[in-house]
Order: C-alpha cells, then sequence, then structure tokens
C-alpha cells in the first residue's frame, strides 16, 4: 500500500501540474486564435471574445486531468501490487519487462495513429484553404472602402429625391484626394440582403407567366455608371450605363455571363429584351453583358446577375464602393464627412473594406484549420516525446543485454540498428491504423473542404512522411547514447 500511495501521488502530482500548465497555454491561445481567425472582422472578433475558461470548462479540465492521473497511475500500481519479489529479483529487467514493453508499444502505436488522423485533417484543410485563395471572386478587393446610408422614407419619398442625393454624394466624395472611382449599388457581394426577381424574355417558348426560365429567382442590383469600373468587373460585350440611362430614358439593363446564357443560349444578347421587375415602362433592353462574381463567397458557385441603373432604380438604402489609391481606410473619415455635409443626420453603417469582408468570410475555414493544425503540432509533438520517452526508457532497462552484446563482439552501428529498429516497429504499426483511421474519419470532413478528395493521397503521404520523420529522430537521439556504454560496467549494471 505504501507503494501505491507513493505511485498514485507521482502519477497525480505530475497530471495535476500537467493540467494546469494546459489551462493556461487555453487561456493564452483562445485570444490568439480568434485573431488569427478573423484578423479583419471586429464582429467575430468580438464573438470569438466571448468565448474563455468558464467554471464549467475549468470543472471538466480538472476531471481529465485527475481522471488522467489515477487511470495511469492505477495500473502500474496495481502490477507493482502483484509482483513477487524473489520472482522479480530473479527474472531480471529483459524478462519481466515483456509485458510493459509491449503495453508501451500499444500505447506509442494508439498515440502515433492518432496523431496521423490528426495531421491528415489538417493537411486537407491546408491545402483546401491554399486551393480557395487562388480563386477568382469574378472582382478586385484590393483598396476597396464600403459602407451602407439608409435614407429616411420621410425625408426622401420620391425616387427622383433619392437619386439626386446620391448624384450629389458620388460627385462630392469622387473630389476627395486619393480617390481613384466611386460608385454605389443596392448590395454588395458578401452581404445578406439583396432583392431578387424573375426574369422572362418576350416571345420566348419557355416563358410562362407561372413559370418563368430563371427559376429560382434573380438577384437584381441598382447599381451607379462607374460601379463595374470601381469594383473592377469585366465588361465582356456592349457597354456600361451613362448618365443619359436617367428616368427618362428607355429602361436597360446589363447582365452577368451566366444569365444571359441560360436565357439566350448561343444568341447574341445585346439588343434582345428582357422582363425584369422594377419602376418604369417598357421592356428593359439588354445593352451589356459583365463577368458572374462570387457573391456568397469564393467556396460557393458564381451567382448570376442583373444590374439595373441607379438612375432608374434609386433605392432608400444604398451602399458606396470607393476605389482608393492605398489604403481605404484612411479615406473612411473624409468620406462619412462629405456624406453628412449634404445631410448631418443621415446614419452611416458598415463601414468596411472589401478586402476585409472577403477575410470575413473565409474566417470559418481559418478558425478550423488553425484549430486542427495546433491539435495536430501538439499531437506530433506528444508523439515524439512518447516515442524518446519509451525508447530512452528502454534503453536504461536494457544497458545489460547492451553490454553483452557489445563484449561478444557486436559493433556499435549494429546496436544502434537494433534499436532504432525495435523502437520504430510501433511506429510503423501506428502509421498503418493510423492512415486507416484518416481514410475512414477524414470523409465527415467533406463539408469542410473545398475543391479537395477528403482521401487525398499526397496529403496522407505527407502526413506518413513527417510522423515517421519525426519519430526516426526521436529514436534515434536516446539510442545514439547508448553506443558509448562501457561494457564491463554494463555487465555489472542490474
Amino acid at each position: 500500500m505504501r507503494l501505491m500511495r507513493q505511485v498514485l501521488t507521482e502519477s497525480l502530482l505530475l497530471a495535476g501540474v500537467g493540467g494546469a500548465l494546459g489551462l493556461l497555454a487555453a487561456i493564452w491561445l483562445t485570444g490568439v486564435l480568434g485573431q488569427l481567425a478573423a484578423p479583419n472582422s471586429i464582429g467575430a472578433i468580438s464573438q470569438v471574445a466571448t468565448i474563455g475558461v468558464n467554471l464549467r470548462v475549468l470543472g471538466f479540465a480538472a476531471l481529465v486531468a485527475l481522471a488522467t492521473g489515477m487511470l495511469f497511475g492505477l495500473a502500474p500500481a496495481l502490477q507493482l501490487s502483484r509482483k513477487d519479489v524473489p520472482t522479480s529479483l530473479r527474472s531480471g529487467p529483459l524478462e519481466g519487462g515483456r509485458r510493459g514493453r509491449r503495453l508501451r508499444h500499444l500505447f506509442m502505436m494508439a498515440q502515433v495513429a492518432m496523431t496521423i488522423v490528426l495531421l491528415a485533417g489538417a493537411g486537407l484543410l491546408i491545402r483546401s484553404f491554399v486551393t480557395l485563395l487562388d480563386v477568382d471572386p469574378g472582382y478586385r478587393p484590393k483598396n476597396l472602402l464600403t459602407l451602407r446610408l439608409t435614407l429616411p422614407e420621410a425625408r426622401y419619398p420620391h425616387q427622383g429625391q433619392r437619386e439626386a442625393f446620391y448624384s450629389q454624394v458620388l460627385q462630392r466624395i469622387s473630389a476627395i484626394p486619393g480617390v481613384r472611382s466611386v460608385a454605389a449599388s443596392h448590395h454588395l457581394p458578401l452581404a445578406p440582403s439583396m432583392f431578387r426577381g424573375w426574369l422572362s424574355v418576350p416571345g420566348c417558348a419557355d416563358s410562362r407567366q407561372d413559370e418563368p426560365p430563371t427559376d429560382p429567382p434573380v438577384p437584381i442590383a441598382a447599381v451607379s455608371p462607374d460601379y463595374f469600373r470601381t469594383m473592377g468587373i469585366p465588361l465582356l460585350a456592349g457597354r456600361h450605363f451613362t448618365e443619359t440611362d436617367g428616368p427618362g430614358a428607355p429602361r436597360v439593363v446589363i447582365l452577368s455571363e451566366s444569365v444571359a446564357r441560360h436565357l439566350f443560349q448561343n444568341e447574341d444578347p445585346i439588343g434582345q429584351r428582357v422582363m425584369v421587375p422594377g419602376p418604369g415602362k417598357g421592356v428593359p433592353t439588354v445593352i451589356g453583358i459583365v463577368g458572374d462574381i462570387r457573391h456568397e463567397g469564393l467556396d460557393r458557385d458564381v451567382m448570376p446577375h442583373v444590374y439595373v441603373p441607379l438612375r432608374q432604380n434609386a433605392w432608400a438604402s444604398m451602399a458606396l464602393i470607393v476605389r482608393a489609391d492605398s489604403d481605404p481606410l484612411r479615406l473612411a473619415t473624409a468620406v462619412s464627412s462629405e456624406v453628412l455635409a449634404i445631410n448631418s443626420h443621415l446614419p452611416i453603417h458598415d463601414v468596411e473594406t472589401m478586402a476585409g469582408r472577403l477575410e470575413d468570410s473565409m474566417a470559418p475555414r481559418r478558425a478550423n484549420l488553425l484549430l486542427i493544425g495546433a491539435f495536430a503540432l501538439l499531437a506530433l509533438t506528444l508523439a515524439a516525446v512518447g516515442v524518446y520517452g519509451v525508447l530512452a526508457y528502454a534503453v536504461t532497462q536494457r544497458t545489460h543485454e547492451i553490454g553483452i552484446r557489445v563484449a561478444l563482439g557486436a559493433r556499435a552501428g549494429d546496436v544502434l540498428k537494433l534499436l532504432v529498429a525495435q523502437g520504430m516497429i510501433p511506429v510503423v504499426a501506428g502509421v498503418a491504423v493510423g492512415l486507416f483511421g484518416a481514410w475512414a474519419l477524414t470523409r465527415v470532413m467533406a463539408g469542410l473542404l473545398f475543391d479537395v478528395s477528403p482521401t487525398d493521397p499526397v496529403v496522407f503521404t505527407g502526413a506518413a512522411l513527417v510522423v515517421t520523420v519525426v519519430a526516426l529522430v526521436a529514436s534515434y537521439i536516446p539510442a545514439r547514447r547508448a553506443l558509448p556504454i562501457n561494457p564491463t560496467e554494463a555487465l555489472r549494471h542490474d
């Protein structure tokens, strides 16, 4: 009982110290993870800031540490209590430690297998994230400042008043030094709110009033003439909106490439008529085709759009887009001042860069990547420490055996190969088990991946190589330390 109490005391002490250090690391890393996951998102950072180590988490961590200390301290203590001392003294370390060595190798194999699973998951997320960064959103987000205005209906009840207000705002902002261009739009990429409507082509055999050809409805955005140039959306055919496309002019529309292809197949859409919901009389004429954009994020498909001129469809709530020569946030104060100079009571909200919006849309993927990557790195470190510790202990236990081998003429290289090979056996087995486990478990990550297979062979091979190399280094260090053993001293070692 004294020996059992001693072993349990040491185990609980180690578990308690480890749990305390892990708790301190968790408190520090929670904030770091939030800032890395959403570096440009004030809202996302504020949400992550609410996540912390509360009493429930603290109690759970304490129970895990206590259970770990009890479980892994009680097992060797019970084994020690059942030992026959005379038999143990006669058996020696080689014979008596076989069961313990098998158990240590089993734990090492399980640890390596879990490391492979986590590394494979982290590798898949990394490759997916890198692939996502190469996706073209359809516009140029760099150096774009966005903000939203909402005109009160009581003061601006008519469309003509709203159109005059936005025309004056755009004119004043364009005169600010450092502004390359400025535009207005009813909705922006990555913004949730948008107006949708059904389209139809007059005279088309597929066009029926109860089932238009564009089902589901297509987003319809009212934009100013410089919108496409400011956003960097390419014009593929036809022309942009101009100031002449006003209230008294014929209704016109610009279609995105996918809408034009869907409605007109192989026909030239320029000059064709498309029925689009909105104010005004007559059927709008298609005057231009522009590129598609990924409105809902880089990991989503391109979204078809229809654009109508702002001067014919001025909304009360509009977003302003300012393309700057350099850092767009430096212009935020000047832009707000020009708006307030026209109406000092007008609320200005959602002031953000387009690059920041794009970063925010990838924040969940970045957070998943950092979480699993951190766990994988921690597991790899623990696996390396485990391999080193087991082999270092085995070298100490086998000092007598090593001395006999050296005394019988074994070369240092042979002893080194033997120790490293025996240390790598459970590692290789763990890699095999881990690859199978990763092949089975990473399939549940399909929803988190973008354009990457859940069983990507490059990622799986890389994970296996990383674990094998790290384990090989961890095995080599204690094995190398056993080479200078003096045979005479080793034979006297008990």
